[in-house]
Parts: structure tokens; sequence; C-alpha cells
């Protein structure tokens, strides 16, 4: 299902943390505010690069450079690092005057971004160059490398390829330099969170032999819907597989139209823990986009064991599936 109320998604996030399914994000944060003179501070990436499909590093920090000839003595870095921990991407942020003494000297600051020893983007940016004044520097990390920089509102410095995903994120004061902000967030790759360990051939040899009534493959059946608060995202058809605790875990396999592309066969769509109620359950299910709802959401069986009904209160939706024949 599509969720397209934005105000009842933050709502029902106070309710992912009773959910089996892992949160789409982690969020590590290094302790502000902080004194460096030459030294680095480390944040690890929470989830590790192998779950990782996006990491964004946002960093806040203040040189105490005063105005000299060339490249200030105070300034602070970001690097990206690997699993020993060496620098794989490093991002400077640098003042300098460009003819100290001069009357057309300007005092600015410089980004300056290396891989490898080999330099792979250097600007004049909107960051403020004077000592004392915070800046702030934004790395997105996915499919490419994302720089934004400047003194209140980031603004877009480059694109880069993204190289190795980072294990760990330093921040580097050369001089002295006081840190306001290091912040970390991770969210896992799509095959992390909704991978659900079966392949297509092992899940339908477990189904062939089911290990109790409800195990097997649920077809869309039909909806009570308001599309003013949610949109279904396809006539899915799921697959039930006990949890061995008295659930179940609900397994795509296919009928996606919203966001096909994203979705693949035996991709976990959802979980059905146990009530002391025969054949009810509270649902935790993952919509067409990925984002986990949570709460006040219930599945039952009916019709003696042959419907399965999905219901989502808050967002006036009930899905109905039929059981294969």
């Amino acid at each position: 299902m599509k969720h397209t109320c934005t105000t009842l998604s933050l709502a029902l996030a106070s309710f992912l943390a009773a959910s089996p399914i892992p949160p789409k994000s982690e969020r590590a944060y290094h302790k502000a505010p902080l004194e460096l003179k030459d030294t680095a501070v480390t944040v690890a990436n929470p989830l590790g690069p192998d779950h990782t499909g996006m990491l964004a590093v946002q960093v806040s920090a203040a040189s105490h450079s005063r105005p000299r000839p060339g490249e200030a003595a105070d300034y602070w870095s970001v690097t990206l690092n690997d699993a020993e921990g060496r620098p794989q991407t490093s991002v400077v942020i640098r003042p300098l005057n460009t003819s100290f003494g001069d009357l057309l000297d300007r005092h600015i600051v410089c980004l300056t971004v290396t891989r490898a020893d080999s330099v792979l983007c250097r600007r004049e940016t909107d960051l403020s160059p004077k000592g004392g004044d915070f800046n702030t520097l934004r790395l997105t990390v996915s499919d490419s490398l994302e720089i934004h920089a400047g003194k209140e509102m980031p603004c877009h410095i480059c694109t880069l390829p993204a190289g190795p995903m980072a294990t760990s994120v330093s921040f580097i004061s050369t001089g002295r330099s006081t840190l306001s902000l290091f912040a970390l967030e991770a969210d896992r790759s799509r095959l992390s969170r909704l991978g659900s360990g079966w392949t297509s051939d092992s899940l339908r040899s477990r189904l062939a032999s089911p290990a109790d009534p409800h195990e097997g493959i649920w077809h869309y059946l039909d909806r009570q819907n308001d599309p003013r608060y949610a949109i279904p995202g396809g006539r899915y058809s799921l697959a039930l597989v006990s949890d061995g605790k008295g659930g179940y875990d609900i397994i795509y396999m296919g009928g996606a139209v919203t966001l096909a592309s994203e979705w693949s066969e035996t991709m976990l769509k959802g979980h059905m823990a146990p009530t002391p109620f025969a054949d009810h359950y509270t649902l935790s299910w993952i919509e067409a986009e990925g984002e986990l709802i949570h709460g006040d959401t219930t599945a039952d069986f009916t019709a003696e064991g042959s419907i399965l009904s999905l219901s989502f209160p808050l967002l006036k939706t009930t899905l109905r599936f039929a059981r294969q024949q």
C-alpha cells in the first residue's frame, strides 16, 4: 500500500520500536560542543558498510584561523574511512587569503575533495572565512557522493563517484576548532532490510508441505479504501510462512504497481504477531515506498481461514486476500 498522508506517517513512527522489522534508518552522534586542537574524533557507521544503502553525514564546526598570507593555519576536514580506518575520501574546509595585505585581497574558504592523493574537486564556497564562525558540511553517500556546504543553508558543491561505503567517518581538526554537530544517519539497503532469507525455489518447496493451515500463497481479493488517506500499491500476491512463534512472515510474491521495480519476489512485506484471540494478529506492514506501518493495524483470518483481512483503521483501508486453492 502506498501511504499518502505525511501527518499520519509521523504519528505512526512512535510504534516502530515494537515491530520485529528493523527500522529503515539508524543514527549515530558524537558529543558536542567540543573544543579540539590537532586531533580527530571518529563516529562508526551504525549499520556497517555491508548493510548501508545510503549514508548521510552532517558536520557543523568553526575553525579559529586568523587572516594570514595564503592558507590558514587552523582548518578542519572530514574523512570517509574504510574497514581498517584508512581515509578513502577527504573533504577539507580551509580559509585562505588570496593576496594578504593587498587592496585586492580576498578572504575566502576553499573546499577540496581528495581520494587516493588525487584532487577530485576544489571550489570556493559560501562558507564563512571568519575565525569562530560556524559552517556546515553535508555529505550524502549512495550510488554517488553529494557534497553540500554553506554558512547557514548548505548549497550543492559537487557530485562525485561514491567509492566504497564508509565504515566510519572522522572529523579532523588541524590547529584549533570547535565542533558543534557531528551526526551520521545510515539507511539500510533494501536487500538488507527486506531480505526474507528465502529463494523462490526454497519458499515454494516449503509451501508445498505447509507447517500449518495458514501457510501458503494468498492473492488480492478486494478492498475497502478511502483514497484521501491511502492508495493500495498494487494487487499483491503474498506468501505466509510461520515464524515458529505463533505468527507469520508476510512475503511479497508479485503484483506491485507503485514502485514495482523496487520489489522482487521473496522480499519481506510484513509480519503478523499472535494475540490472545484466535485468528487475530497485530500487523506490521511495509508499504510501497518501503516505510513501516505499525500500530492499530491488524490481520484476521475469516471465512474458515479462506480469507485474510489486513486492516489499517487510521488509513481507513482494509485489504482482503484469498488463499490459493
